[in-house]
């Protein structure tokens, strides 16, 4: 996803430590050019992770994107509100300014935990000549990217001199680091909306914009009603223009959930809209755009602490963007933060986070709504074809009777309010294919209604094994284990090539959402070449979601289960056909070492044609390796030929020019030499089709390719049936030969 697609990208600040002060800052824009705060793991700086006593401000309704500076970061963006202080007026929400914080992703490998940066007030109140002075009611603002004209937009809500609540809009190119000295200038008027419900109120603004696709669309979802003026169903979709200041109507927004379309939790009052498209990291890179919102579901008020989100797939968004929704639960219930609540979504460093505000249970003893910035590590199921995929795991709605039930709806809100992960902390300590050294640290109990137990849960690790290969599993002494032992049988056969390592639990009860203080090591062993504990599993991705836990009947608690049903191979064409109408299918032509790889109709039954889509997680071997994105790493694997075990290979003899290079692609064994190890990762992007490209994440010099551009698998169509040859070439965004479907 440009991290998940979201072109809404992220950005928020961090610190050096809890209780240090602020430091003089220089007037440089670059990321840290604010002052550091610090965010961490230990109890003593638990949520909220934006604290009063660090900043000297509040920080409330945030919204998050990422921006790529000027100076090569990739930058972790947030705007929030800020309650006032000292207010007799508190309970009425004032608020005068918008407060920016920004981080980089290079902290230790974890995105939020590190050193922020404040970056202060960006925008006050006073800048916007449609708001009369004084009127304080700057409410909670929204941050876009746009990569086109690189420059970073606010969008900020406020009542005009009629007492209407306006969209205000103030933007900042990005120079000279993270945005340009001159700071963001605000648009002289709010974002005209014509037939806006009612009086064309709106605030709370959500953007979204849909760069990665064709349509080139930006999209505007905002409450278009206050409440106790009128009922529910009060927030509304728009299209911006490029100018931002005039936006097109499209619609209330709906949700198609049958029964659930009349659920109290839809139909009272809402607020606080976030809209984001987010790619799955599995085999077809399938997209799916969420909403988030706020609802005040307990009737009669306006305490608007449930967090929800629905779902529609690319296809209904982009033909009903506004009515396509499926809504599919509440993320928080009411955690009664201070009678409002707001959240934004958010995939950097390949991790997904939900931001939100933290408030005391009753207002304004200090004049003060007093709400603090608080995140949540969240994770999204990848189950292909399946009626769950892209949801996020442990939020759910009950059947029947109990829709109108909210103690009935499964939520995130009785999980660790620390960021700990939401499942187990999983590491592979040795990157060869045939062997592992695992370890599970303090993980925290995902099942929302089961207590881990001693003696009666289990632990299941996913691995891939060839028929007639062996491995061995053993828990080092020289490690501290403590609340697991291996079961008997250690390794037990799942389907097909699937094997699993199982561990029996006896460490002290774990309620659920809580955090297990059970540490353990295995270290895994087998046949080289025959095993593969490193690669993803079925369905699974990434390490963490090989995990599962069952009880000693083997049911299934939580976590996630390979799809016995899936095959682990896959077969590659392009959209193209041949001369005789037919699609030909990517082939290793022989079963040696260092030939090429071509096109050939389809073989049921060859392995030739059986390719393993590797994924590929340590880039550390970067001699060659073009520039990579968090997402171009989500997105990298090696394909691998089941019949042959050698990899698709883009050999660096160019066959073509310097200004038109064209490369060869071979089948090679596995490349470990920093000189050629990025010829064989390739990147998947995704096409609006469903499709996907194949880049090359191996640059060629300027002798090779003086263009210096990236290069893509490229189908050759020179004979018009049969074999046909295939090369790696620059794209050219309109051929269909460059288009592989994954079947």
């Amino acid at each position: 996803m440009k991290d998940g697609l979201r072109m809404k990208w992220c950005s928020i600040g961090c610190a050096l430590a809890l209780g240090v002060g602020y430091t003089s800052t220089a007037q440089s824009k670059a990321y840290s050019a604010g002052s550091p705060f610090a965010v961490s793991y230990d109890a003593q700086n638990s949520n909220p992770i934006f604290q009063h006593g660090v900043l000297g401000h509040y920080s409330s309704d945030p919204a998050v994107v990422e921006v790529p500076d000027s100076f090569g970061n990739r930058v972790l963006v947030m705007v929030s509100s800020s309650d006032m202080e000292n207010r007799s007026d508190a309970g009425n929400w004032p608020m005068s300014q918008t407060y920016l914080y920004a981080v980089n992703d290079s902290n230790n490998g974890d995105p939020i935990v590190g050193t922020w940066y404040d970056h202060g007030p960006v925008m006050s109140e006073s800048r916007f000549p449609w708001v009369n002075a004084n009127t304080n009611r700057l409410w909670a603002p929204d941050v876009q990217y746009y990569s086109a004209t690189n420059d970073i937009w606010l969008y900020i809500p406020d009542r005009d001199r009629s007492g209407v609540f306006r969209i205000g809009m103030a933007h900042a190119a990005v120079s000279n680091g993270l945005y340009s000295d001159a700071g963001f200038t605000p648009e002289a008027g709010p974002i005209s909306i014509p037939n806006s419900p009612g009086n064309g109120t709106a605030f709370d603004p959500g953007v979204y914009s849909d760069e990665i696709q064709p349509f080139g669309h930006t999209f505007l979802v905002y409450a278009d009603r206050e409440y106790g003026d009128g009922s529910g169903n009060n927030l509304s979709m728009a299209e911006l223009a490029a100018d931002h200041k005039t936006a097109t109507y499209l619609g209330k927004i709906s949700f198609n959930n049958g029964p659930l379309a009349k659920y109290t939790g839809l139909t009272h009052y809402m607020e606080g809209p976030d809209i984001f498209a987010m790619q799955m990291p599995g085999f077809s890179g399938r997209i799916f755009y969420y909403l988030l919102f706020a609802s005040a579901v307990e009737t009669g008020t306006d305490d608007t602490g449930y967090i929800g989100y629905a779902m529609c797939s690319d296809q209904a968004f982009h033909a009903a963007p506004a009515t396509c929704w499926n809504f599919k639960g509440w993320i928080f219930r009411n955690m009664h933060t201070g009678r409002s609540n707001h959240a934004s979504f958010i995939s950097y460093g390949g991790t997904h986070y939900v931001f939100y505000h933290t408030a005391p249970a009753t207002c304004c003893s200090n004049g003060s709504r007093s709400r603090q910035v608080a995140v949540k590590e969240v994770q999204l199921r990848d189950h292909l074809g399946a009626s769950d995929d892209g949801e996020i795991i442990g939020v759910s709605y009950p059947a029947g009777s109990q829709i109108d039930d909210s103690t009935a709806y499964s939520s995130l809100d009785g999980l660790s309010t620390t960021l700990q992960p939401a499942f187990i902390s999983l590491r592979d300590e040795d990157s060869s294919a045939s062997s592992a050294s695992l370890v599970f640290t303090k993980f925290v109990n995902p099942s929302t209604y089961v207590t881990l137990k001693r003696g009666l849960d289990k632990l299941s690790y996913y691995f891939d094994a060839d028929a007639g290969s062996n491995a061995q599993v053993t828990m080092p002494t020289t490690f501290p284990q403590s609340g697991f032992v291996l079961d008997a049988p250690p390794i037990k056969h799942i389907s097909g090539n699937t094997w699993a390592i199982v561990l029996a639990y006896t460490g002290g009860d774990v309620a659920p959402g809580q955090l297990s203080n059970a540490y353990v090591q295995v270290r895994v062993t087998g046949n080289p070449e025959s095993n593969d504990f490193s690669r993803a599993i079925g369905n699974f991705i990434t390490p963490t979601t090989r995990v599962s836990l069952f009880d000693v009947n083997n049911g299934f608690l939580a976590g996630e289960v390979p799809n016995a049903s899936m095959d682990n191979f896959r077969v590659l064409r392009t959209e193209s056909q041949d001369g005789q109408g037919q699609f030909t299918y990517l082939t290793t032509s022989t079963h040696d070492a260092n030939v090429g790889i071509n096109n050939q109709y389809l073989m049921t039954g060859s392995q030739s044609q059986d390719w393993y889509l590797e994924q590929v997680t340590d880039f550390s071997n970067v001699q060659g390796l073009a520039p990579l994105s968090a997402a171009d790493k989500l997105n990298a694997v090696r394909l691998k030929c089941k019949w042959t075990n050698y990899y698709m290979t883009a050999n660096d003899q160019n066959h073509g020019t310097a200004a038109q290079p064209s490369f060869y692609v071979l089948s090679q064994a596995l490349q470990t030499s920093p000189q050629y190890w990025a010829t064989q990762i390739w990147i998947k992007e995704v096409v609006s089709d469903g499709s996907v490209r194949l880049r090359s994440a191996w640059l060629p010099d300027a002798a090779r390719d003086s263009s210096r551009l990236p290069i893509y698998l490229t189908l050759q169509t020179a004979t018009s049936s049969g074999t046909q040859n295939v090369y790696v070439q620059l794209l050219n965004a309109t051929l269909y030969t460059q288009r592989w479907i994954i079947e």
